[in-house]
C-alpha cells in the first residue's frame, strides 16, 4: 500500500475545499470499506508516451487527461482504476465556474456556489458478504452517508444530487476510454459519480 494517508487533509482549507474536506472526513468515517478518501483532485495532462501500454488504441492523442492528486514535492499521483495500491477509493472534482455574489459593505462575505462531483471506485468483494453484485445496496449506503453529512464551515450546504454509474458518466472529464478501462466497471468492480451543488460563503474555513 502507498504511504499516503487514508484521508489526506489540508492544514487550512478555505472556501469550497473546506466544504469538501468536511465531506471527505465524514465519508471516510461512514464508508469503512474505502481505503483512500482523497479531497479535491485535478485534471492533469500526461504525455501519451508515458502511458502507451494503456492507450494503444488512441495513438493519435498527444496527451491523456487523468484524475490526479497532489502529493507534495511538485508531484502528482494518478487516481485510476488500475491503481490497485489505492484499493477502494473516492475523490472530489470541482467544476468551473464558481458563481460568486455579495461582498457588500454591510455583509462583507461573498457567497459562492458551484458544482462538485464525488467519484467512487471499488471492488464488491470487499463490501458484500454474498456474491450477488447488489450495486443498488452500495449506492444506498453511499447516499445514506452523504445524507447524514453535517457541514459546519461557512454556512455551507449541498443539494440536487445526481448519480451516474456508466463509464462515460463517471469519468467524463478524463481520458478513461471504455476500451481501456471498461473491464474495471464490470464484476467485481464498480464506480459511481454523485454530482451535486455546493454553496458556502467566503468565511468558509475548517476549524480544527
Amino acid at each position: 500500500m502507498s504511504n499516503i494517508d487514508r484521508i489526506p487533509i489540508k492544514t487550512s482549507p478555505r472556501l469550497m475545499e473546506a466544504v469538501v474536506q468536511e465531506m471527505q472526513v465524514q465519508l471516510g468515517a461512514g464508508l469503512t470499506w474505502l481505503d483512500r478518501v482523497f479531497g479535491k483532485a485535478e485534471k492533469v495532462a500526461r504525455d501519451y508516451s508515458e502511458l502507451r501500454q494503456y492507450y494503444q488504441k488512441h495513438e493519435h492523442q498527444r496527451a491523456v487527461y487523468l484524475p490526479s492528486v497532489y502529493v507534495g514535492g511538485g508531484k502528482y499521483e494518478c487516481i485510476v482504476p488500475d491503481r490497485k495500491d489505492w484499493g477502494n477509493y473516492a475523490f472530489f472534482y470541482l467544476e468551473e465556474p464558481t458563481e460568486v455574489s455579495g461582498g457588500r459593505k454591510v455583509m462583507p462575505y461573498f457567497d459562492l456556489r458551484g458544482t462538485a462531483n464525488l467519484i467512487i471506485w471499488g471492488d464488491t468483494r470487499d463490501i458484500e458478504a454474498e456474491d450477488d453484485r447488489n450495486l443498488e445496496s452500495i449506492k444506498a449506503d453511499i447516499l445514506n452517508v452523504l445524507g447524514g453529512v453535517r457541514l459546519t464551515a461557512g454556512h455551507a450546504f449541498f443539494d440536487n444530487c445526481r448519480v451516474y454509474e456508466q463509464d462515460r458518466g463517471v469519468f467524463e472529464e478524463y481520458s478513461l476510454f471504455q476500451e481501456d478501462y471498461g473491464q474495471y466497471l464490470l464484476w467485481p468492480y464498480f464506480a459511481f459519480r454523485v454530482k451535486f451543488e455546493i454553496e458556502c460563503n467566503s468565511g468558509c474555513v475548517v476549524v480544527n
